[in-house]
């Protein structure tokens, strides 16, 4: 794995309601695009081993936080979903509330797609 042997905080969130599609996303500009969010396709890199479903969850609400909220790291399938920040590597406890925050919030959307 590309973080492989990195040490980094993350937010691990587990909800029946969340019933991802498997993905990674992370900063770069590779992988799936997204036309009608050129911001988004140019500061992440999305990648997906089944593309269309992918897409269908990454609704306007998603790229939209996702664009103005750049240097996070998402890995997802099913009930799960990892969140952390490759730039921080292990933060400071005063850090973490803002991730476990962000981290909620992205749950959140990605659940409001139904």
């Amino acid at each position: 794995a590309r973080w492989a042997g990195d040490e980094y905080t993350f937010a691990c969130l587990q909800n029946s309601s969340l019933n991802l599609p498997a993905f990674a996303l992370e900063p770069g500009s590779f992988g799936v695009k997204f036309e009608s969010h050129p911001r988004f396709s140019g500061v992440y890199a999305l990648e997906a081993d089944d593309e269309q479903t992918t897409r269908s969850v990454f609704t306007p609400s998603v790229l939209d936080f996702f664009s103005t909220n750049e240097g996070l790291a998402v890995q997802a399938s099913g009930q799960r979903l990892v969140v952390f920040i490759p730039d921080a590597k292990v933060m400071s406890s005063d850090r973490i509330p803002a991730l476990i925050e962000q981290s909620l919030r992205i749950a959140e959307l990605f659940k409001a797609r139904r």
